[in-house]
C-alpha cells in the first residue's frame, strides 16, 4: 500500500509529494455519516405523526489501517496533510480525511511503533436530499407554490396562523377605544430546494408577479394579497437551502364599537 501525502505549505514545496509505502491493507469498517434534520416534529405527505424529519444524509466508506514502521518515519505528517491518497495494492485509490488523529502502540522495548489509521473515503460519498423534491427520484408532495419562474414542491404539511392584530383607536372623554381591528389569516411552508435556484426563486416572488403566484395544499390553492414572506435558513447542507415562505391569504376586519 502507499500513502501519499502533499499540499503542506511551509513544510513542503510547491507541487512535492512525499510517499510512504506500509504492508498492510485498508479495512471497511462502515460508513461515516453526517445527517442533517428538521429543527422541529413536522408531518409529511402520507405520514401525518409529528416527527423530525432526515433533509439530508452525506455517506462516506470509512476504513481502518494498521501498520508497522519506526519512530524515524514521521507519521504526523498525516494531521497536516492538505491531501492524503491512499493506493491499495489493487490500484484503487482513497482520498483520505482522518476520523480520528492516528494512534500508535509501541512494541516493546523496540523502535517499532503499531500505528492505527481510521479515515473516510471522500471519493465514496454519496449524498441524499431526503425531502428535496425530484419528479423522478423524489416525486411526493403535499404543499406547492406556484410563482412567475416555475413551481416548487414540498414533502411538509404547512403551518395556518393568524397574523398580529392591526388595531385603530380613538379617544372619548379620555378613554381610548378600539374602533377597528384587523388580521390576516397566514400559511408558512418550508420548502427545500437546491441553491442555485434560490436566488431566482426570491426576485420571481414580487408584487408585480402577484398574480401568478399561489400556495397550493393538498387540493385547494390560497392566494396571497401581498408579497410573500421569505425567509433563508443557514444550514451546514451541501448545494441544498431551507426556504420558509409565508402568504397571507385572508383578511379578517372586526369593528368593536358598530
Amino acid at each position: 500500500m502507499k500513502i501519499t501525502i502533499s499540499k503542506i505549505p511551509g513544510i513542503f514545496p510547491s507541487g512535492y509529494s512525499e510517499q510512504l509505502y506500509v504492508d498492510t491493507r485498508s479495512v471497511r469498517s462502515g460508513i461515516d455519516s453526517f445527517v442533517n434534520e428538521t429543527a422541529k416534529r413536522v408531518q409529511i405527505v402520507d405520514d401525518p405523526a409529528y416527527r423530525k424529519r432526515k433533509i439530508q444524509s452525506v455517506i462516506y466508506d470509512k476504513y481502518t489501517i494498521k501498520f508497522i514502521t519506526t519512530e524515524s518515519v514521521d507519521i504526523d505528517m498525516l494531521n497536516y496533510a492538505g491531501e492524503v491518497i491512499i493506493t491499495l495494492d489493487n490500484g484503487e485509490q482513497h482520498l483520505a480525511e482522518f476520523i480520528e488523529v492516528p494512534t500508535f502502540e509501541k512494541l516493546g522495548q523496540s523502535e517499532f511503533r503499531e500505528y492505527t489509521v481510521t479515515y473516510r473515503d471522500l471519493y465514496s460519498k454519496k449524498t441524499i436530499n431526503h425531502l428535496v423534491y425530484s419528479s423522478v427520484t423524489n416525486p411526493t408532495y403535499y404543499t406547492l407554490i406556484k410563482y412567475n419562474g416555475g413551481t416548487h414542491y414540498t414533502q411538509l404539511y404547512p403551518e395556518f396562523g393568524l397574523s398580529e392584530w392591526d388595531l385603530t383607536s380613538n379617544k372619548d372623554n379620555y378613554n381610548e377605544q378600539v374602533s377597528s381591528e384587523s388580521a390576516y389569516k397566514t400559511i408558512k411552508a418550508t420548502f427545500y430546494i437546491l441553491t442555485t435556484g434560490v436566488p431566482n426563486f426570491i426576485k420571481e416572488l414580487n408584487y408585480d408577479n402577484l398574480a401568478l403566484t399561489y400556495m397550493q395544499v393538498s387540493s385547494v390553492k390560497y392566494y396571497p394579497l401581498e408579497t410573500p414572506m421569505v425567509d433563508v435558513e443557514e444550514t451546514e447542507m451541501e448545494g441544498v437551502s431551507t426556504v420558509n415562505i409565508t402568504i397571507k391569504y385572508e383578511q379578517i376586519l372586526n369593528y368593536p364599537l358598530a
